[in-house]
């Protein structure tokens, strides 16, 4: 098992969560020693979690962004057919 050391930003950003408040504790005292290979896994989870999420909001945007189209289509079209209406009276 390869070790290396680890700040506490590193230990916050990608929650060893029951031990999180110990590694805390022991960082006030120095340096806190971790496994290589689980900082890995736990840093790609951590990419794969934000791009997930980054994915989900550009979709819920673009969502968002078509209904807003449609709204504004329907509207205009409205306000177009109202017109024509009126000046054809």
């Amino acid at each position: 098992m390869e070790k290396r050391w680890i700040t506490v930003k590193e230990i916050s950003q990608f929650c060893y969560c029951p031990e999180q408040w110990r590694l805390n504790r022991l960082y006030r005292q120095g340096m806190v020693e971790a496994d290589k290979k689980k900082i890995r896994i736990k840093e790609r989870s951590f990419r794969e979690g934000i791009l997930y999420h980054r994915k989900k909001a550009i979709l819920l945007w673009l969502k968002t962004t078509g209904i807003t189209w449609g709204f504004w289509g329907i509207g205009t079209g409205l306000l177009w057919l109202i017109l024509w209406l009126v000046m054809n009276q």
